[in-house]
């Protein structure tokens, strides 16, 4: 395990708690027994360096829906009430009005996307936040009606990328294995319809369909075989 890593990844979570103690039990308060959505949201996800921006430029590029050009990493372990204060570029008074109003961390981040989805006139948001795919478990329990569009991209290929793009997870090949394979196992271990896995190399196709309007069109064909079990 790189430790030096380790802590530079929990270094600054760690001092938005420090800084506000206060905001530790509420935290664990909206994160404990989360309500369940019932709006439609795209979420893409996948393991560093494997065309998650792509994906998204792809889909919120549909008349449809509508997309934030930064990732949100709201449903990782960070300071929700800090950390989120510019979700979705959203004027700061009304982003602490939701912080008043509702009671856990799903509904924030459905009350927030109504707002920029009303902003931008889009009917469906897509997110982007690539390690959302460690909480691939969490989005399809407590998004139902939501799709997990999970794009996966050769790890030898990855890694070249992240090397070349300053990636933490890339400063060795073995740490970037580790942590590729782990972003996998956490996609594997979930069974569920909305899921849907997005070969990288199938992109071109997909930009077809969606150029001609046809967003379920574009989803449907970024279904891929063989399963992604075959790449572990």
């Amino acid at each position: 395990m790189n430790w030096t890593h380790l802590l530079q990844n929990v270094r600054y979570p760690l001092k938005a708690y420090l800084r506000n103690p206060s905001h530790v039990v509420e935290n664990v308060r909206w994160r404990w027994n989360p309500s369940t959505s019932s709006d439609r949201h795209i979420f893409v996800v996948g393991a560093p360096r494997s065309g998650t921006t792509l994906l998204q430029i792809l889909l919120g590029n549909h008349p449809a829906c509508c997309t934030w050009e930064a990732e949100t990493a709201v449903f990782t372990w960070q300071n929700v009430f800090t950390s989120q204060q510019g979700i979705f570029g959203l004027e700061s008074s009304r982003v602490d009005e939701y912080f008043r109003d509702c009671g856990d961390i799903v509904e924030f981040f459905d009350a927030c996307a109504r707002e920029f989805r009303r902003e931008r006139g889009g009917q469906i948001l897509v997110e982007k936040t690539p390690q959302h795919i460690l909480r691939t478990e969490f989005l399809v329990d407590h998004f139902p009606r939501s799709s997990v569009v999970h794009i996966h991209r050769d790890g030898r290929d990855c890694y070249c990328s992240a090397r070349t793009a300053s990636i933490p997870h890339g400063e060795t090949v073995e740490e970037f294995a580790r942590y590729w394979s782990k972003c996998i196992r956490a996609r594997l271990a979930v069974t569920s319809e909305t899921v849907i896995d997005v070969s990288y190399e199938c992109r071109l196709r997909v930009e077809n369909h969606a150029a001609a309007g046809g967003l379920k069109r574009a989803i449907q064909v970024l279904s891929h075989k063989p399963p992604l079990a075959t790449w572990m």
